[in-house]
């Protein structure tokens, strides 16, 4: 599998199940699952050497499916997915870099207020096994253009599940926040956290390995974020 540089992962198809749910305040879009890294953004402009796609990019794809005018996910023959984006409306496409994994979904809110929307994506780290598995999911908010500048990136979503049939060990941890984006806002919600043991001294806390491979991304102070002086920045606690 191709790497991430902060997170390795990802992409089947959109996956609903964390898909954002619309909303209706300030022109809200999707409710994602995020949080801040303190707000600071993480460079994701295109790698140097990343060539455009040019006139048969998809050939050796197994499917493609375009998004909003301006994003196609393609899929290999392994079910693995890249995600192509258009520069410009007469450019080429071009891969965005380091996104390339089973699971991944793509939306989009105006969260600066300026231009097209910024596209949101969301990428999941998952480590499977038997009997432990567990998922890191990050967001990232991205000003389409030239380049892909990452307004913000916030993880939304870890979980750790241990279960030992043998004896019983059951570990299950879980923890998310909840965001909602709109026309120059986000408002993010508490960290929500759910633990159970039985016969388990697991400390309840996601998995250090999978943070590391997802590249990190913490949860968010709870609020509402505004677009203010070029940033989006902490306004008030609802």
């Amino acid at each position: 599998m191709r790497g991430l540089s902060f997170f390795a992962l990802f992409v089947g198809w959109l996956a609903i199940s964390c898909s954002p749910q619309s909303g209706h305040e300030e022109g809200e879009r999707p409710s994602v699952r995020p949080s801040l890294a303190s707000l600071a953004p993480i460079p994701r402009k295109p790698q140097p050497g990343t060539a455009p796609l040019q006139q048969e990019p998809f050939s050796f794809y197994r499917d493609t499916t375009l998004l909003f005018g301006k994003y196609i996910v393609a899929h290999d023959d392994e079910g693995y997915a890249s995600v192509f984006y258009k520069p410009s409306s007469d450019g080429a496409w071009a891969e965005m870099p380091q996104v390339y994994g089973r699971t991944i979904m793509l939306d989009t809110a105006n969260v600066d207020k300026q231009g097209e929307p910024e596209l949101l994506l969301t990428i999941e780290y998952k480590r499977s096994g038997n009997p432990d598995y567990g998922t890191v999911r990050t967001l990232y908010v991205l000003r389409p253009g030239l380049t892909l500048d990452s307004l913000l990136a916030v993880r939304i979503e870890c979980s750790d599940y241990h279960h030992a049939w043998e004896n019983g060990e059951l570990y299950n941890f879980g923890q998310s926040q909840q965001v909602t984006a709109g026309y120059g806002f986000l408002r993010i919600g508490p960290v929500r956290t759910t633990c159970e043991r039985v016969r388990s001294t697991a400390p309840c806390e996601c998995n250090a390995d999978d943070l590391a491979q997802a590249g990190r991304v913490p949860f968010a102070r709870p609020g509402r974020y505004r677009w203010q002086r070029g940033r989006l920045a902490w306004f008030s606690s609802r």
